[in-house]
This record gives C-alpha cells, structure tokens and sequence, in this order.
C-alpha cells in the first residue's frame, strides 16, 4: 500500500508541475498584463474623479436652484 501511496504522490506532484508549466507567462506576456492593468486603474482612477468632479458641479447648481426657489 504504501508504493502506491508514493506514486499518487508523484503523479500529483507531476500534475502540479505540468500546469504550472501550462500557465506560466514569458516576459513580454507579463510586460502586456502589466500594461493593461495599469491602464484599467488609470482609466478607473479618470472615472472616479469626473464622477466626483460631476457631483460637486450638480451640488452647487443645485443649491442655486433651491435657494432661488426660497427667495420667490
């Protein structure tokens, strides 16, 4: 029992060795998932602050409009 206990062992082992070859990325594969990572945050980081720039120019319309509406 205890030969087949070591070769599941190692054929797992094998396993794990074979897709961690199958997903491992070249340099240049890297250097593009980097690229797009960072260009995703810059373009979630650009969002984010139009978004907050948006609500700060509706706030201050809008308080125009209610205290115009107070003084008729």
């Amino acid at each position: 029992m205890t030969t087949t206990g070591a070769s599941e062992k190692r054929s797992q082992s094998d396993t794990a060795q074979q897709k961690q070859q199958r997903f491992k990325l070249s340099l240049q594969q890297k250097n593009w998932v980097l690229t797009f990572h960072i260009g995703f945050a810059a373009l979630w980081t650009g969002t984010v602050l139009s978004m907050f720039l948006i609500a700060l120019r509706n706030n201050s319309t809008a308080m125009l409009m209610f205290s115009s509406h107070s003084i008729q």
